[in-house]
């Protein structure tokens, strides 16, 4: 292991601190290349349409843990409460843009609670 010299508790302090926002900055940055590549691969999926639904990422995998959300207690695709799109921007990338995207249909998802 590679421990720092250190003076005092300040120098503890400071070098856990810099140390912590390295990492945070690592992962932001990965988070941002990783969603950029998502929708590289997007933009390449829209043009192809299967049914008038625009292929995505999100949607395919939507559609491939479809009787998963079932098990869960949703209802299946000919259902208005049902979009593929929601489930596999979770599993593909997290919550965060998952919630961003449920804030736009949201509303729809309501009488369900």
């Amino acid at each position: 292991m590679f421990l720092k010299k250190t003076n005092n508790a300040l120098d503890i302090v400071f070098n856990g601190i810099m140390d912590g926002a390295k990492v945070m900055v690592t992962i932001i940055a990965m988070f941002i290349g990783f969603i950029s590549l998502i929708n590289i691969f997007n933009k390449i999926l829209a043009n192809i349409v299967i049914n008038d639904v625009q292929l995505s990422i999100q949607y395919l995998l939507g559609i491939v843990s479809a009787p998963i959300a079932r098990l869960m207690g949703i209802p299946w695709g000919g259902s208005e409460y049902y979009r593929p799109g929601l489930l596999g921007t979770k599993l593909i990338t997290n919550e965060l843009v998952a919630y961003q995207e449920f804030a736009e249909v949201g509303p729809i998802y309501l009488p369900l609670l």
